[in-house]
């Protein structure tokens, strides 16, 4: 027996216990509803020999009263109530129990002489319907009936009474009888129970016991223990197999694992050699975008500078003074600034500084729209982010467009996640156009700081991995710039 269940797979082990346990299951529900259909077609009994009598009872004084309204008045609808009374309490009578062997002596009786008392009883009440109601022969017939209907009424009441005798004591013994019934349910459902466990056992030592001790070997060999004995069990099953290859599995990995601590020298020092390359190209890069920040196109400065000499021809003082204040705090952000990161405040500062010089330039035709919802102050974006993305908006999408333009900059949080639109409603930009603005080896330069759309992109994926930078256009509608930067960045990271 014990062989032919370790030979089983482990689809029949499972079939075999959930078979077992759904027959046993079912046989005892089986067994309970047979139980209590049993008890209860034996309550039905003792209760509808009760109701019939009952029924008898009530019908039969019903008739009485029927008959003498209808004696006494002789109404066409008196006579059809009592006519449709006399055939119920004579269909009622017929359907007492009349079996001798399935009633007492005393019951069988009292039936009978019930069933002859209202055969008489009839002949009575039709005799004295029959006779004129002022006739001496009417008074005797009718008190007569009277009197038989008085004795069948005893009758009646009296196996009423012997009727309920016997339906208790019939009751009181199938009581005695049922009273085993829960302890024979007992009994089965703690057979059932311990079958169960039983199987359960027995799977849990052939199937679950072997999985664990797997489990176990596996997290061993994680933590790097591979000198633990192999794994046995004694199933032929799918576990045995299961078995026998992890141990094999476990052997071969001790095997490579050898083999690994041998090369092991020699990958670290061509780890080492692969950091320092790695270093020496963030240096590389790092270098390149400290000089490209301290690049100030000679164009943009000319432009700026005759503005404010043509301003200053007009006036005298305020407005040239806050524009000459405006161009050096870009010159200062742009020469001062080695640091990679700075924070969104100081930025949007110098987006602000940018758009004045450049209201003087465009005057009303420039407008600029910024929402920002984050506390700035705790933002760190790379320097020169967000004006090179303003500045392209102003020279390639507003400046052509004769009626001028919005641009508009909002910046939110949404799932740790910074959000940042620059979005102008400019002529917009053709596809081999944007191609080119956003690659990074692109030879475009900002005006004033000398770092292009493609130069920000590749800044962003190299000081913050996890960013996003995606630009949309359509030619006639503007230009949307979206980046996302990760919420919980490192401000002190260097490329």
């Amino acid at each position: 027996m014990r062989g032919w269940w370790l030979k089983l797979s482990i689809r029949r082990k499972i079939l075999f216990f959930t078979s077992l346990i759904l027959i046993f299951s079912i046989l005892l529900s089986f067994f309970s509803i047979a139980m209590l259909e049993r008890y209860m077609d034996d309550f039905n009994y003792v209760l509808e020999d009760s109701y019939h009598v009952n029924k008898v009872l009530v019908q039969f004084e019903q008739e009485q009263n029927a008959f003498q309204q209808y004696a006494n008045y002789r109404s066409n609808e008196q006579k059809n109530a009592y006519q449709s009374l006399k055939a119920q309490t004579n269909q009622s009578i017929d359907n007492l129990r009349f079996k001798y062997n399935e009633m007492g002596v005393e019951r069988f009786l009292l039936t009978q002489a019930i069933r002859n008392a209202y055969s008489t009883y009839n002949e009575y009440c039709e005799n004295a319907i029959s006779l004129n109601r002022e006739s001496d022969t009417y008074i005797k017939t009718f008190y007569s009936a009277t009197k038989v209907g008085t004795y069948l009424d005893s009758y009646i009441r009296n196996l009423m009474e012997e009727t309920l005798n016997e339906g208790n004591d019939l009751y009181y013994q199938k009581v005695e009888a049922y009273k085993i019934l829960p302890r024979i349910l007992f009994i089965l459902v703690a057979f059932v129970i311990a079958m169960a466990v039983f199987l359960w056992r027995l799977t849990s030592k052939h199937i679950v016991r072997p999985v664990l001790d797997l489990a176990d070997s596996a997290r061993r060999i994680t933590a790097g223990d591979f000198e633990q004995p192999d794994v046995t069990v004694d199933n032929q099953d799918e576990i045995g197999d299961l078995t026998f290859a992890f141990n094999n599995m476990r052997h071969s990995m001790s095997s490579f694992i050898a083999s690994l601590h041998e090369k092991g020298e020699i990958e670290a020092l061509l780890h080492k050699e692969e950091l320092q390359r790695f270093n020496a190209e963030a240096s590389l890069q790092k270098l390149q975008i400290s000089l490209l920040q301290s690049q100030i196109n000679p164009h943009f400065l000319f432009n700026t500078l005759n503005t404010i000499s043509n301003m200053a021809k007009l006036e005298n003082a305020p407005d040239t003074k806050e524009l000459i204040l405006r161009l050096s705090n870009l010159f200062r952000y742009n020469l001062q600034s080695t640091d990679e990161s700075v924070t969104l405040t100081r930025e949007l500062q110098i987006i602000k500084d940018y758009m004045y010089i450049q209201y003087r330039r465009f005057g009303n035709r420039l407008k600029l729209e910024l929402d920002c919802r984050v506390d700035s102050d705790k933002i760190m974006i790379p320097t020169f982010t967000l004006q090179p993305i303003v500045e392209n908006a102003v020279i390639h999408g507003i400046s052509p467009c004769e009626q001028g333009g919005l641009i508009r900059i909002r910046i939110f949080e949404r799932s740790e996640i910074i959000n940042i639109f620059v979005s102008d409603n400019g002529i917009g930009i053709t596809e081999a156009k944007l191609n080119a603005l956003t690659n990074a080896q692109s030879n475009k330069q900002g005006h004033i700081s000398g770092i292009g759309i493609g130069n920000v992109k590749k800044r962003l994926e190299l000081i913050y991995p996890g960013s996003s930078f995606k630009v949309y256009s359509k030619i006639g509608f503007g230009t949307i710039v979206w980046i996302k930067l990760p919420k919980a960045m490192d401000i002190n990271k260097e490329v």
